[in-house]
């Protein structure tokens, strides 16, 4: 999983003789996903703002109390969004349009609301009925923000701030001419104790990579250093190709994942057959490979990506059972909490589980 945008949630408590259950909802990477339909092969998928919206409002039916944000990256990958960028620029973009429908709460800039360019973006942001943040994106040359740092709001008699957070791009991404990227983990630093003084804010929840987690904590315990300092990232360098010699001979054999040792060179290649996992509408076959540039014709690679993916070693996976002495009572402050697809193994539902272990610290059953 590669990180586009990072959310910190902060709140104050009610007195003691008051009770709230603060449900908290995040989006990402939807991508202008509407249907539960892939669009070039017409066939069933998951996923969608037709599904995804119908969830959001039975749960926010539930529990009223509820804060809705997305971490960006929705207004590219479908026709829809070409359509609406390239050719009817002037009509409601599609996406805020369903964003607003459904109440969201605020949204982290991603990175492919910037590749747009920052016309565009200012546009789309006009739409959207609530903030577009990023604390840590600055107009270059300059401390001004390009965007909203944070947003302070009350949920069922709750204080709650969100704090908005953009990884830095990678390099060759269009439309960030113009504008200056403060490290985010820095940036954090900086902010959330302004915030807690400020705003008076009695809990956060940390919910980024766990390479990230402990340089944002200003005085650590021992157990954080221990715990914490135990998540570590690998560089994976990752190329787009349509070479099948990274596959097995027989194309039986093909999976959507598929492993080879690299014997002489002491690694593991790992090949993503893009066909199957898509699937796209092409009689061409395209794989992902990482670690395996090397082992490729040049002429066969369309993209080269710089990525790093979570190391789950002896180390971390002792740490990942240690997640009760860090997180919530445990923390030094008692208040900290820490949620992301490190606890877990580092794909989306495991981001998602280790969220509901926070939501149950704070008292909210699931």
């Amino acid at each position: 999983m590669v990180l586009r945008a990072l959310g910190i949630l902060l709140w104050a408590a009610l007195l003691p003789a008051q009770e709230v259950h603060l449900q908290i909802l995040e989006t990402t990477d939807v991508r202008g996903h509407v249907l539960p339909v892939d669009t070039f092969t017409l066939q069933p998928a998951s996923g969608g703002w037709a599904r995804l919206g119908t969830l959001i409002r039975i749960l926010k039916t539930q529990n009223p109390a509820t804060v809705l944000v997305d971490s960006g990256d929705g207004t590219q990958g479908e026709p829809l969004n070409y359509v609406a960028t390239r050719l009817r620029p002037e009509a409601p973009e599609p996406t805020m349009a369903l964003m607003n429908s459904l109440g969201y709460s605020a949204m982290v800039v991603g990175h492919l609301e910037l590749d747009q360019g920052l016309a565009r973006v200012r546009a789309m942001e006009e739409q959207a009925q609530f903030p577009w943040l990023a604390a840590n994106v600055y107009f270059a040359g300059t401390r001004k923000h390009a965007f909203t740092p944070y947003l302070k709001m009350e949920v069922g008699g709750v204080p709650v701030a969100v704090l908005g957070l953009v990884a830095a791009p990678a390099a060759g991404l269009d439309g960030t001419g113009g504008l200056d990227f403060q490290d985010p983990v820095a940036c954090a630093r900086e902010l959330i104790p302004q915030l807690r003084e400020r705003e008076q804010v009695d809990f956060v929840v940390l919910a980024c990579h766990g390479d990230q987690v402990l340089p944002l904590l200003a005085d650590p315990s021992v157990p954080e250093r221990e715990v914490l300092g135990a998540f570590r990232c690998n560089p994976t360098p990752t190329v787009l190709h349509h070479n099948p010699v990274l596959m097995p001979p027989q194309r039986r054999g093909w999976a959507s994942w598929n492993f080879r040792a690299q014997r002489d060179a002491d690694r593991l290649v790992l090949s993503y057959h893009m066909n199957r996992l898509q699937p796209l509408a092409t009689r061409q076959d395209w794989f992902v490979s990482l670690h395996a540039e090397d082992l490729l014709d040049p002429a066969t690679i369309a993209g080269r990506y710089a990525y790093e993916h979570p190391r789950f070693d002896r180390e971390a996976l002792r740490a990942q059972a240690r997640w009760a002495e860090v997180s919530g009572p445990a923390s030094v402050q008692g208040r900290t909490h820490y949620a992301g697809a490190y606890w877990g193994y580092g794909f989306h539902e495991c981001g998602v589980q280790s969220g509901i272990k926070v939501a149950r610290d704070l008292g909210v059953s699931w």
